[in-house]
Order: C-alpha cells, then sequence, then structure tokens
C-alpha cells in the first residue's frame, strides 16, 4: 500500500513545485504554471480568511496539490472554490493509494 500525506502548507516554495508544474504541463494542463506565477507576484498565495493550499506527499515527494479561495462570487465567506488541483498520474492511478492525514 503506498501512503501519501496531505499537509496544509503557509509558504510554498515554489521551486519544489516545478517537476510537479512539468508534468502537468506534459498532460496538456497549465494551471500550475499559474498558482506559481500568481503566488510568486503575490496575486494569489490562499492567505486570505478561510483560504489554504495543500501538497500531498509521498516519501517525501510532492505529488499533488490543491488550493481554496475564497468564492468571489459568494456574499458568503463559508463558500469556497477548489483551485490548482493535480495529482499525479503516478499517484492517482495507484487504487492502493490512500491518503492518511489531512492537515
Amino acid at each position: 500500500m503506498t501512503e501519501c500525506l496531505i499537509a496544509k502548507v503557509k509558504h510554498l516554495d515554489t521551486h519544489k513545485l516545478m517537476q510537479l508544474v512539468d508534468e502537468s504541463k506534459s498532460e496538456g494542463f497549465f494551471h500550475l504554471e499559474r498558482l506559481v506565477t500568481d503566488y510568486g507576484t503575490g496575486t494569489n498565495t490562499f492567505d486570505k480568511n478561510g483560504e489554504a493550499l495543500f501538497l500531498v506527499l509521498k516519501n517525501s515527494e510532492i505529488v499533488g496539490v490543491c488550493g481554496l479561495n475564497q468564492d468571489p462570487f459568494s456574499d458568503s465567506k463559508k463558500v469556497g472554490r477548489v483551485r490548482r488541483l493535480y495529482v499525479s498520474p503516478s499517484v492517482n492511478s495507484q487504487n492502493e493509494t490512500h491518503f492518511l492525514e489531512l492537515s
């Protein structure tokens, strides 16, 4: 059984995410590149009230990412938007993968 850890991060080292960015681009997904750009410029750092950024780690390697933002189209602060979700096919396609912890 492959075990993965989901970790909430306060600061993203975008350099550590580049392998996942390259992998996602090779599949035709460019939203992680946007995540890195927006995070670097401060446009979206997932630091508003109720927002969060999560990494999926397998053997200390980043194999997934997901952000949660406030929904700009809702008046309720209890409504969020999942943003920049990506999980590596090497993990996503394994039925035996279990996510251990949501921090």
